[in-house]
């Protein structure tokens, strides 16, 4: 969210993961950004999962808009305004949770 705010509210996946790297937003170093593992089906970087599920998080609070493939992460006013010194805050993870639960549902149906 920080390094999305640092961006100008509008950026790219990866121009918002090499600003998360070169910065160290939350601790993360860059190495740990970019490492990749070996997994079942090839290699994988564990950053990303973590960064799209928080991408999907922030659109859960409506911190951002919709994303799209291929297309810049965009805040939205909420995003680029509010306080984060609390994030998340107890409401916010209870929107969180009822999305997610949302998708689990989704899911089972199909």
């Amino acid at each position: 969210m920080a390094a999305l705010r640092d961006l100008g509210g509008s950026a790219s996946r990866k121009a918002i993961r090499k600003a998360i790297a070169d910065n160290e937003y939350d601790g993360l170093t860059y190495d740990q950004v970019y490492s990749t593992k070996e997994g079942k089906t090839g290699t994988y970087s564990p950053f990303l999962f973590d960064f799209n599920f928080g991408i999907r998080n922030l659109r859960s609070i409506q911190y951002i808009e919709e994303p799209h493939r291929n297309q810049d992460i965009v805040l939205t006013k909420a995003g680029e305004n509010d306080d984060l010194t609390n994030y998340p805050s107890l409401e916010q993870k209870k929107e969180i949770r009822a999305y997610w639960d949302a998708v689990c549902k989704i899911k089972l149906e199909k």
